[in-house]
């Protein structure tokens, strides 16, 4: 039984559809949208206490597509991600200008520059688990079974 040879049309196509899975991230990174996202480290996970400075809801170049937080820390403003999946509406996060929050997430890099991602977010009222240990955002995220802010830093409830 003789093996045919690919023909050139074959080659072709097998050629565009890798050329377009090699650029495809690097489109979505340069346009801030896509699937692309930062690494969530865990080993590297710190925590941080500020007050907002201004909730970021819309979409702006070179950021990461969500939810952002302006966070006035006392080394500097923090850019920190709350996710995609967090509601737009800034009264349904409870969460205002000048309120005192804690973040617990991860640093990574974005198309402006440096970000926390955060995984969770306390309150004086309330703790939302926003992505889970390994940084992949909780879809509806919120407040988590009643949860209280030392609860979640692992005191006694």
């Amino acid at each position: 039984m003789p093996s045919q040879q690919p023909s050139w049309k074959q080659y072709l196509i097998i050629l565009v559809i890798a050329v377009l899975f090699a650029i495809e991230p690097r489109l979505a990174a340069a346009s801030g949208q896509g699937s692309v996202r930062p690494a969530y480290d865990a080993a590297h996970e710190i925590t941080v206490k500020g007050t907002v400075a201004k909730i970021v809801t819309g979409q702006t170049p070179g950021n990461l597509l969500g939810t952002h937080l302006l966070l006035n820390t006392a080394s500097g403003q923090l850019d920190v991600h709350l996710g995609p999946s967090v509601p737009k509406d800034t009264a349904s996060l409870g969460l205002a200008p000048g309120e005192t929050v804690e973040i617990i997430g991860a640093p990574a890099s974005s198309g402006s520059g440096s970000v926390l991602l955060a995984r969770v977010l306390i309150t004086s009222s309330r703790v939302m688990v926003l992505r889970n240990e390994h940084g992949i955002p909780v879809p509806s995220a919120g407040a988590r079974g009643g949860a209280t802010p030392q609860a979640a830093k692992g005191g006694r409830t």
